[in-house]
């Protein structure tokens, strides 16, 4: 029986859960019992494990994104703390959402005609 059928295939839903909540590919061989070079060799040879590992790794990020997302998008408009103290509006982070989220309204540099960034008022007072 191949390393994938007896070691990996009745290991895919703790494989999976490990590198939802973080965990890195790199553990995975010693959560395993198989060495580095093995679990290569079997990300390589079955598509099916690979896309797993991929689409647990992607899961795992996007809901790192969008916490991250929210955490800044809450300190941008103001927020009611678990202690029921209110955080007020962070221009700062307003300004990050708006520059990243509407960067053709909030960004600092304009466009010329051509597609060329043209620097901002700003940029160059501080050339002066």
């Amino acid at each position: 029986m191949s390393i994938y059928k007896e070691k990996i295939v009745p290991m895919l839903p703790r494989i999976s859960e490990h590198l939802k909540s973080g965990g890195s590919v790199s553990e995975l061989a010693g959560i395993l019992d198989i060495t580095p070079a093995e679990l290569r060799k079997c990300l390589r040879q079955s598509r099916e494990f690979s896309a797993a590992v991929e689409s647990s790794l992607r899961e795992y990020r996007d809901s790192i994104d969008n916490a991250v997302e929210d955490a800044l998008f809450r300190r941008a408009v103001g927020f009611e703390q678990p202690d029921g103290k209110f955080s007020p509006p962070d221009v700062r982070a307003a300004m990050f959402w708006l520059k990243n989220r509407r960067p053709e309204a909030w960004s600092e540099k304009d466009r010329d005609g051509a597609g060329r960034t043209v620097p901002a008022l700003s940029d160059l007072e501080e050339e002066l």
